[in-house]
């Protein structure tokens, strides 16, 4: 198993996850930055509107 790390971008993080790298350690800034893009955003609204079709109202 490989553990990479000492990550700098998301991109960095991303390229290493799609060669196949199942572990990785990054610092807050660049988990914030790469959780925090439109495209996350995004899949997680349709996911929210998904579910409150196939099960109702959101419940925390």
């Amino acid at each position: 198993m490989v553990l990479a790390a000492s990550f700098r971008t998301p991109r960095q993080v991303l390229d290493c996850m799609l060669a196949g790298c199942k572990s990785i350690t990054l610092p807050v800034d660049v988990a914030e930055q790469f959780i925090s893009d439109p495209a996350v955003d995004a899949a997680i609204t349709k996911f929210n509107q998904d579910w409150c079709g196939a099960f109702g109202k959101l419940t925390f």
